[in-house]
């Protein structure tokens, strides 16, 4: 099958090598440039909680202090495994969407916490911070890296779609399906690629994609893209 990945081969790398060694070919179009924000190590001491809604979040993440006794809430496992090869320990995963890491936050035996973190870009679908302290839980929000819309296709990629249509394309941020149907349109590829199989890591995305006549449209679990294919 034709694979389209909305991420750089860099941010995909084992994901590419998986499905090659699948017999797959893989075409990465990635769909946001993101940059740094230059955030001020954060003291660990000074908070018992952080949450990360994203890879990038993690990525972008100064800290200094001990790390062992933080608890870390994550909106799925691919973010949780990174944050694990950072070494955090006490990680949590929601394996959904960021209203269902707001449950698993609430969820939680020993809150209310005196401080919870909130790592995130500066564009986000939901905002955890206003949805959390309507719950009376305090969350201090730190926007640790910004995400572009890449609106280029280059000469290269687009000959190998415009030749044949993917067979599936994955989707891993409403923002970043936003900036995917944007090209779509921008270079006439609307009637190529709407038959294409689109997997998505959340509801809002597949609501996103299903409101814009996308027909299929499926979800899957970061982590398990190469289940079911």
């Amino acid at each position: 099958m034709k694979i389209l990945i909305t991420r750089s081969k860099e941010s995909s790398q084992q994901l590419n090598k998986s499905l090659i060694q699948m017999g797959h070919e893989v075409i990465n179009l990635p769909t946001l440039n993101i940059t740094s924000v230059d955030m001020q190590p954060l003291d660990l001491t000074q908070c018992d909680g952080l949450i990360f809604t994203s890879k990038n979040a993690v990525n972008n993440f100064k800290y200094e202090g001990k790390i062992k006794h933080i608890d870390c809430f994550c909106v799925g496992a691919a973010t949780e495994k990174f944050l694990r090869l950072r070494g955090f320990q006490n990680t949590f995963s929601a394996d959904g969407d960021a209203a269902t890491l707001k449950n698993l936050i609430l969820n939680q035996a020993n809150l209310p916490y005196k401080n919870l973190v909130y790592l995130c870009g500066d564009v986000v679908s939901v905002d955890l911070e206003k949805e959390l302290i309507k719950e009376n839980i305090k969350v201090t929000k730190i926007v640790n890296y910004k995400s572009e819309k890449i609106q280029k296709i280059e000469p290269e990629t687009l000959e190998k779609l415009k030749t044949k249509a993917p067979d599936v394309i994955f989707v891993y941020s409403l923002r970043s399906a936003e900036s995917f149907l944007d090209m779509v349109k921008k270079y006439s590829l609307d009637q190529l690629m709407t038959e294409s199989e689109v997997k998505c890591i959340s509801k809002r995305i597949f609501d996103f994609f299903s409101v814009n006549n996308w027909k299929k449209i499926n979800l899957v679990t970061p982590g398990m893209e190469t289940l079911k294919l």
